[in-house]
């Protein structure tokens, strides 16, 4: 790393080959990066870059080609700077099937830290429960980290190699995103913030492609900022050689596009409006972490002419902390949804997606809640059944409650800051949390939080044979009897 500190400032070029790793012919017209320019290999495999800064460079694994990974499962397909006159070439190994049929799981802030060891118990159970869940999927399996690591740590000895360690428990080829704990904590110089990512983890902003959906990770360093002006001239290079018919998926850890319970008007964000831009005539859909519960927000075509002129379609996906609560990685997060990740099937260009539980205890999809079931500070038995959708947007339908094949009532959505109506399994658990006095339990958490996709109905007095149907945003009715 200090040879890459020591060319700061200083023009250099980085020079390489692309080659095919069973003809060893070249590869011409691959995309490769230093995470700020993009070029391409010309006919005879080769590329060359100018830069004063790059510390990486990568290539944008194209379709028909295998994503490399280390031996821990984490993504390998780039080089770091050594210096100047080093090559960096690159081998790509075709893929032995089509890749356009695959399943990618999408897991929010992982957060773990020494001085609150439940999070590092957390984070082994959710290792654990994934590699059991990969036994259940067919075809190919990878997994994206939407950032926040490990927390405010990086820089300390062994923590960034003991967490890059507890990948191999999931046996899931793993992306990561950073995240602004993942950035040396309180340095306020960008690029010394950043070193210790860049030396255990790679590049910041980088790509690839697998099927037809081509991904783009780029750093969103803070909460409100919206994307530095470092991660924009990545994404502008990098989209100027993806075609607009191209599906994207773009993975960053702090939220720039509207998100349900979202405080903040994102055409105000740096590069938002530029980025907006970037993005017109395209398919978009966006996964973040940060903000530690599921938000699943669908523009709808006024937002769309508002927020994003011209963009074809604009997903804005929040995932919840894959490890439940942070107050003390409790087994649901803050909106009440179980300890889980986001499943997304590709099959070509036809993207769907879904929540599943990692917990036996809790089911995917959606929780029904009992009336009187789950009690807590604040929390009055109001008599309501409620319902829980864990990736509900404006695309899905609103719960309906049938018996004996007719429909007897619809939920309607509970909305506001819920001074009078609480998520009931939080806040049943956060009393129960501080009574127990667990190590490292975060008191400074408010005991109760907005829910997006919670609903509710005057609950029948009898729920013998009362079900729940619900159509998802891709037409399929989910159904669950209230009394199983």
């Amino acid at each position: 790393m200090n040879g890459i500190l020591f060319l700061f400032g200083v023009l250099f070029s980085i020079a390489g080959h692309v080659l095919d790793a069973e003809t060893l012919k070249p590869v011409a017209g691959a995309v490769v990066s230093d995470g700020q320019v993009c070029v391409l290999s010309d006919r005879n495999g080769e590329y060359r870059i100018e830069s004063d800064s790059a510390r990486t460079v990568f290539v944008s694994i194209p379709s028909g080609y295998e994503v490399p990974f280390d031996s821990n499962g984490m993504y390998s397909g780039f080089r770091r700077i050594n210096g100047p006159g080093d090559n960096y070439d690159f081998t790509l190994v075709p893929r032995k099937k089509c890749n356009e049929e695959y399943t990618m799981l999408f897991l929010g802030d992982p957060q773990v830290m020494s001085s609150r060891p439940h999070s590092g118990v957390s984070w082994q159970w959710v290792t654990g429960r994934l590699d059991e869940f990969r036994k259940g999927v067919d075809g190919d399996l990878y997994q994206v980290l939407l950032g926040d690591m490990v927390v405010n740590e990086i820089e300390v000895e062994g923590r960034a190699e003991s967490f890059i360690g507890t990948l191999t428990g999931s046996h899931i080829n793993t992306f990561c995103v950073p995240g602004n704990h993942d950035h040396i904590h309180h340095e306020k110089n960008y690029r010394v913030a950043t070193g210790k990512y860049v030396e255990f983890f790679g590049p910041y902003n980088y790509s690839f492609n697998i099927g037809k959906v081509h991904y783009i990770v780029f750093d969103t360093p803070s909460s409100g900022e919206g994307i530095i002006d470092e991660s924009y001239r990545f994404l502008k290079a990098d989209l100027q050689l993806v075609p607009r018919n191209v599906p994207l998926v773009i993975c960053t850890h702090c939220p720039m596009t509207r998100c349900e319970g979202g405080k903040f008007r994102p055409a105000d964000l740096h590069n938002y409006r530029a980025t907006m831009e970037l993005l017109k005539g395209r398919r978009v859909i966006f996964w973040y972490g940060h903000i530690h519960f599921n938000s699943f927000w669908s523009y709808d075509r006024d937002q769309l002419r508002e927020w994003a002129p011209g963009v074809r379609s604009l997903e804005s996906n929040v995932v919840g902390r894959c490890g439940g609560s942070w107050a003390c990685s409790g087994e649901i997060g803050r909106d009440g949804s179980p300890r889980g990740v986001v499943e997304m099937k590709v099959n070509g260009r036809s993207i769907s997606w879904r929540y599943r539980s990692l917990d036996e205890k809790y089911p995917d999809d959606f929780l029904i809640i009992l009336p009187g079931a789950f009690r807590g500070e604040g929390v009055a038995d109001d008599g309501a059944l409620y319902c829980n959708v864990y990736a509900w947007d404006g695309k899905w339908g609103l719960p309906e409650l049938w018996k004996d094949g007719r429909r007897i009532g619809v939920m309607e959505k509970c909305t506001g800051t819920f001074d009078a109506v609480k998520d009931p399994v939080y806040s049943h658990f956060y009393p129960i949390w501080k009574a127990e006095a667990v190590k490292g339990f975060r008191d400074e958490y408010p005991r109760d939080y907005d829910n997006s996709h919670l609903f509710r109905i005057k609950a029948p007095e009898n729920l013998e044979g009362v079900e729940i149907r619900i159509r998802d945003r891709w037409g399929k009715t989910l159904v669950r009897k209230c009394l199983q």
